[in-house]
């Protein structure tokens, strides 16, 4: 055998003494570099962005979003959006805008009475016409000769109407 013929060969070498083995050797073998596994987890993180962006443009609403193929009679015109909803905050209170004039009707027992607002004749009873509105309050009255005149305070925000007695003078 060609073991046996290499065994003289072998002598010199077989007579030294080596410490009989007492533990195994164990060789290790570097672990090979992450790149793998950090090209993986970055492939799957772009696989998942990308997923979900389709998702979202798929579950969205669109002005191509058509129910039957094109140019089949099953398909549904475009209907316009609803109309957005009125807000609350955004109503008006519902307190009507102040008038611009108002109506003043004056009578007087007996008729014929002047009537003069804020010193300003305006004509004789019965009386009845639009006046500038004002927030102000307003003197009116009302006088005849030989007659107690009367007078008052009235508020112009609002129609006035006043029914004066003219007493005698004594």
């Amino acid at each position: 055998t060609p073991i046996a013929a290499a065994a003289p060969a072998l002598a010199p070498f077989a007579r030294v003494n080596l410490p009989p083995p007492t533990e195994s050797v164990r060789f290790s073998i570097p672990a090979p570099p992450r790149r793998r596994s950090r090209a993986l987890f970055i492939g799957l993180v772009a696989a998942a962005v990308i997923g979900a962006g389709i998702a979202v443009l798929a579950l969205a609403p669109g002005p191509s979003d058509v129910s039957a193929a094109p140019g089949s009679a099953a398909a549904a015109p475009p209907t316009a959006p609803p109309p957005p909803a009125k807000k609350a905050a955004a109503i008006a209170p519902t307190t009507p805008p102040a008038p611009k004039t108002v109506r003043l009707r004056v009578t007087s027992e007996p008729s014929g009475a002047t009537v003069v607002l804020d010193g300003e004749r305006l004509g004789t009873t019965p009386f009845d016409a639009t006046v500038p509105a004002r927030t102000q309050p307003a003197t009116l009255k009302v006088r005849m000769q030989g007659r107690i005149a009367k007078k008052t305070q009235v508020s112009l925000d609002t129609d006035v109407t006043w029914d004066v007695a003219l007493h005698h003078l004594q």
